[in-house]
């Protein structure tokens, strides 16, 4: 009974209360209707889900499964991306280039000598 499935599906309805669709669901476990709906029926039939005002909810015993596999704290965020502002003052010109720091090195060269940058031998 404590499959990853089984986790992530508590751990799922934990984080989206409310908010939950079967369908994104079924898309973030990358498996069929059938077999989530296996998942559910399973974990209603264990006590860790149950329907409150006709909306699934995680039980008393489905928090303390979850605290007990030490899924307590995973969160599932599958609607929000983490964006980050990039400063005028520092941004590159769409003109410029980027070049990841050391990639020189990944490509086989080493530092510039004398103002010209040497190839490593191929071996």
């Amino acid at each position: 009974m404590d499959s990853f499935h089984h986790l992530l599906v508590l751990a799922y309805f934990k984080e989206k209360k409310t908010q939950y669709s079967i369908a994104e669901l079924t898309e973030f476990l990358g498996a069929s209707i059938d077999l989530v709906e296996e998942l559910l029926s399973e974990l209603m039939n264990a006590g860790y889900l149950a329907y409150n005002e006709s909306l699934l909810q995680v039980t008393e015993k489905g928090f303390t499964r979850l605290i007990a596999k030490d899924r307590g704290e995973m969160v599932i965020r599958s609607d929000s991306k983490e964006l980050t502002s990039i400063s005028p003052e520092t941004a590159l010109s769409f003109d410029e280039i980027y070049v990841p720091p050391k990639f020189d090195v990944k490509l086989g060269y080493r530092k510039k000598c004398k103002g010209r940058q040497v190839r490593r031998k191929s071996v």
